[in-house]
């Protein structure tokens, strides 16, 4: 490959993942990026289906637990659960990534990548150049391997979020009968302790 090809892929490199938009060191403002910092959308707009969760609760259940709770339990703690999943798994890519979720609902999962020699040009010594070449390569390869991943988690948990499975997983996170009528029976003492 020629110096002018070599160049030319630095700066395009550069280019792509140097000057990504993303959500900057505020994690609120896409005017001010961070430098080598990727904002990958993993914005989720599957919802648990509440409706379908209740048919297979109890009576018991459906009138001890309200829509918001089933959310916070079915919805947001599983997100968070796959949030810090996604973190360990890019870390297992290369632990040196810095991982991040920002944006209002946290729909962005911004990785900041090290930076490679910005001040390669076509007067740059051959060997400089090379040794850039290669550190770009590295890094191009890489942001495409942390894609990739995150493509692929966000398309299986939209998949899992669909399914049966993920319907039953919720409901075993919920109290069952036995456990709502001991929660009730203990805020009855309770409520009994103070009256006297």
């Amino acid at each position: 490959m020629k110096k002018t090809e070599k160049v030319e892929y630095i700066d395009e490199v550069l280019k792509r993942i140097g000057e990504a938009p993303n959500h900057g060191n505020n994690g609120n403002s896409w005017w001010y990026p961070t430098p080598y910092t990727i904002a990958y959308n993993v914005k989720l707009y599957e919802w648990l289906d509440i409706d379908e969760l209740r048919k297979k609760m109890s009576k018991l259940q459906n009138d001890y637990y309200n829509d918001e709770v089933l959310n916070d339990i079915g919805y947001y703690n599983y997100l968070n659960m796959e949030r810090e999943a996604l973190i360990e798994d890019i870390k297992m890519i290369d632990d040196t990534l810095e991982v991040i979720f920002s944006g209002r609902s946290g729909g962005w999962c911004e990785v900041t990548y090290n930076s490679i020699d910005e001040d390669i040009t076509m007067d740059s010594h051959m060997d400089d150049v090379d040794d850039v070449y290669n550190s770009a390569k590295e890094l191009n390869n890489l942001e495409s391997e942390v894609a990739q991943l995150v493509e692929k988690r966000i398309h299986n948990l939209k998949k899992y979020m669909k399914s049966e499975e993920y319907l039953n997983d919720v409901l075993e996170q919920l109290q069952d009968d036995n456990e709502i009528k001991d929660t009730y029976t203990t805020q009855a003492n309770i409520l009994l302790d103070k009256c006297k």
